[in-house]
């Protein structure tokens, strides 16, 4: 079957390749290459004299820095798909960050919460969550930062809770929802909270050079978990327990006025004190390697 790709108008400003070649012996042969201005690479091809599913006509790919992402290989592609392909690749921030949205995202939806699609809506859509740092100097003080450390948070919370559940038991689907809930929403107050600022800094040279920096710029300013809990009840129910795991998980490093209350929550409530363990775990272990 010999096909040319039909590409949308919005996508030939960024057609850097195309060889569409018919020859008798070989049979057709399809090459696009796409260059977008995030640095990745859209590699689209399609051999007519190859066999596959009639209506399934191309393969793509991602390159970076002129390297094939191995796991971004999709064979058997229609037309349709292709735009939604390069649509996808032109919105990509970073490889990393693009996988760590899908996880986070697809962590969510597995909870089957009413309203959690809103939620999401509202992070991708009036919020810088996906792009933020963690911090502004402490940990993970880098673009896609918050993400990373909500998915670090949520795989140590799974662990605490392993351990914490007996040998003979499975982890309740019920706690596996909570879980989910307050490892990656914990720090959503976090969104619309940092912003970029420029200094003057010396290189190895001696020379003077532009830096960016994070700063805190707080949109909301309304505190950090009790934050968090407002923001997400805007969207989703929270129980009891996860709303003292994501008020208390500072533990520590809440006011000394706070200690009683964190005792106090961290002693009726386990989820609360796993939520914290992994927090702590999360930002000195996996996030200072």
């Amino acid at each position: 079957m010999k096909t040319k790709l039909k590409i949308d108008e919005k996508y030939l400003d960024y057609l850097d390749f195309k060889n569409e070649s018919i020859s008798i012996i070989n049979g057709s042969e399809f090459k696009y290459k796409f260059k977008f201005p995030n640095g990745y690479v859209a590699s689209v091809i399609k051999n007519s004299t190859s066999k596959g599913h009639e209506n399934d006509l191309f393969e793509v790919a991602i390159y970076e820095n002129g390297e094939l992402i191995k796991d971004s290989v999709k064979g058997y592609v229609n037309n349709d798909d292709v735009m939604s392909f390069l649509d996808y690749v032109l919105r990509m921030e970073t490889w990393e960050i693009q996988k760590n949205i899908e996880e986070f995202v697809s962590l969510l939806r597995s909870t089957e919460r009413e309203g959690i699609d809103n939620l999401i809506y509202w992070l991708n859509n009036a919020t810088d969550f996906f792009t933020s740092p963690a911090s502004t100097k402490y940990h993970l003080a880098e673009k896609g930062g918050l993400l990373k450390h909500s998915l670090n948070v949520y795989n140590q919370l799974i662990k605490e809770l392993a351990v914490d559940t007996p040998a003979q038991e499975e982890i309740s689907e019920e706690l596996i929802s909570s879980a989910v809930v307050v490892s990656l929403l914990h720090d959503i107050c976090k969104a619309n909270f940092y912003s970029v600022k420029n200094r003057n800094v010396k290189n190895e040279l001696g020379k003077w050079e532009t830096e960016p920096y994070y700063v805190v710029d707080d949109q909301f300013p309304i505190g950090h978990g009790e934050k968090s809990i407002i923001l997400i009840q805007k969207f989703i129910k929270l129980s009891d327990d996860e709303i003292m795991a994501i008020r208390w998980h500072m533990g520590g490093f809440e006011s000394k006025d706070n200690y009683q209350y964190v005792s106090n929550a961290f002693s009726k409530c386990s989820l609360a004190l796993l939520l914290h363990i992994a927090d702590m775990k999360a930002t000195y272990i996996d996030e200072n390697k």
